[in-house]
């Protein structure tokens, strides 16, 4: 998928760094952790990798 095409489907990130968009996930069941899905974009803005992590 492209940049354009993620932006269509989780709508806007909310962060940006370089080649990388960050989504909040919000709070897991238990309410103490939260979850990030982060996004990694080549150079022609097609997603590489994801990364989805509880803190």
């Amino acid at each position: 998928m492209t940049k354009d095409e993620i932006i269509e489907l989780l709508g806007e990130p909310e962060s940006q760094y370089q080649n990388e968009f960050s989504y909040y996930l919000g709070m897991e069941k238990r309410g103490i952790d939260i979850g990030t899905l982060t996004i990694k974009f080549n150079e022609e803005g097609k997603v590489t990798n994801y990364k989805v992590r509880r803190s």
